[in-house]
C-alpha cells in the first residue's frame, strides 16, 4: 500500500467516507476559503464537524503545536476533552489549509442520525481507529533524542498530501510538530543531506530514503 495511503488512513478510512456522506445527505455544508481559523473548545463541547472536502491542520492551544493535517472526508469534535478544571480544558484552532466544505451539527442532532441512518457500528470503528492511533501519538512527542524525532517526521511529512508538502519547508513542518530549535533541526537535516538518505529543494522535502536508527 501507497505510505500516503496508510498516513491518511491514521485519521480517515473507508468508515468515514461511508460515515460523511450518508450524513451528507442530511446536513447542510458551508465553505471555508484556505486560511480560515475554526477554534475549537472543550468548554463548547457539543459540536461536530463534518468535513466532506479539503485538507485541514489542528493545532493545539496555547503552544499551537502542530497535531496532524487530515484529509476529507474527516469527523472531528468525536471526542472532545472536558474537565472542570480550567486548566485543562482541551483547546485547539483548525486551520484550513485547501477550502473545505464542512457542517457543523449539535452533538444530540449527530446521535440521533447515526441512530436514524443506523450507522453506529461505522462510527465505533472510527473511534476504535483513533484510539489504536494514540499511542503511536504519544511514542512520536516522546522520542528520547532530537535525532529521533526528525527521523520519526521525515517520513510522516513525504506522507503528506502534495499540497501541504508543497507549501511547508521540511524545517518549519518539524518544528510545528515539536518546537525544537530551527538551528537544530537544519543540522541534522544538513547531515542527513550530505548522508543522501534526504533530498531538498529550497527546503522542500523531496525524497527520503530509509533512516538509519541511530545517527
Amino acid at each position: 500500500m501507497d505510505s500516503r495511503k496508510q498516513n491518511l488512513t491514521t485519521f480517515n478510512s473507508a468508515y468515514a467516507a461511508e460515515l460523511v456522506e450518508k450524513i451528507g445527505t442530511k446536513v447542510n455544508f458551508k465553505a471555508f476559503p484556505r486560511g480560515k481559523r475554526i477554534f475549537l473548545s472543550a468548554t463548547q463541547p457539543n459540536k461536530i464537524y463534518v468535513i466532506r472536502s479539503g485538507i485541514i491542520a489542528i493545532h493545539r492551544q496555547p503552544d499551537d503545536i502542530l497535531m496532524g493535517y487530515l484529509e476529507a472526508p474527516t469527523i472531528r469534535g468525536m471526542a472532545n476533552a472536558y474537565h472542570s478544571n480550567l486548566r485543562f480544558q482541551s483547546e485547539y484552532i483548525i486551520k484550513v489549509v485547501e477550502s473545505v466544505e464542512l457542517a457543523v451539527i449539535e452533538r444530540e442532532a449527530f446521535y440521533t442520525l447515526l441512530h436514524e441512518l443506523q450507522l453506529w457500528d461505522v462510527y465505533a470503528k472510527i473511534l476504535e481507529m483513533n484510539i489504536s492511533i494514540l499511542g503511536d501519538h504519544i511514542f512520536k512527542h516522546l522520542s528520547p533524542t532530537v535525532y529521533d524525532v526528525v527521523r520519526i517526521r521525515l517520513p510522516e511529512l513525504m506522507s503528506e498530501p502534495d499540497s501541504v508538502r508543497n507549501s511547508v519547508t521540511v524545517e518549519e513542518y518539524i518544528r510545528s510538530k515539536t518546537r525544537l530549535s530551527r538551528s537544530r533541526i537544519m543540522q541534522i537535516l544538513s547531515e542527513l543531506r550530505v548522508a543522501g538518505y534526504i533530498k531538498t529543494e529550497k527546503g522542500y522535502l523531496v525524497w527520503v530514503k530509509e533512516l538509519p536508527k541511530a545517527f
